[in-house]
């Protein structure tokens, strides 16, 4: 038992008196993210893009108001305003064995007929009931080419 505390203690203190430079933040991490707040604290820096190592950019396509006909999905991030009945097609995913996501932001889509949701397949079985009147946030994966797409609700009337 005095083994234990004495390690302890040991490793308290020399874990605290290791100390972190204001602008080296955590030892792993790239130099230059980090700085000291007003307040003594460290943290990242504010108003700066900020690219972490292996972390990966994602086409974004903002579809705007849609009152009509076919929208056609592909990987990547959407935003899609329901003014009227349309259709989603999903295209575009890599092939089998590499895996496809895209992620849907849409506004008002309980207001209109989606055609085109009953593909993917929802946990539960149907597809989503979508708000009328607000954003859901939808995610659809695939792993084998798009022969099979699970859909996702991440949020409903998000707000």
């Amino acid at each position: 038992m005095k083994k234990i505390i004495l390690f302890i203690s040991l490793a308290v203190f020399c874990f605290c008196s290791i100390g972190i430079a204001a602008d080296s933040g955590p030892p792993s991490s790239p130099p230059g993210l980090w700085e000291k707040n007003a307040d003594g604290t460290i943290g990242p820096k504010k108003d700066r893009d900020i690219k972490i190592p292996g972390s990966v950019s994602v086409k974004s396509t903002a579809h705007g108001s849609i009152s009509t006909g076919t929208v056609t999905l592909t990987p990547g991030v959407h935003t899609i305003t329901v003014a009227g009945n349309q259709t989603w097609a999903f295209s575009g995913w890599p092939a089998s064995g590499t895996e496809g996501k895209m992620t849907i932001y849409v506004t008002n889509g309980g207001s209109a007929t989606i055609t085109g949701l009953a593909g993917p397949i929802f946990s539960g079985g149907g597809e989503p009931s979508l708000t009328s009147s607000g954003r859901d946030v939808l995610v659809f994966t695939t792993t084998d080419g798009g022969t099979t797409i699970w859909g996702f609700v991440s949020g409903l009337d998000v707000q």
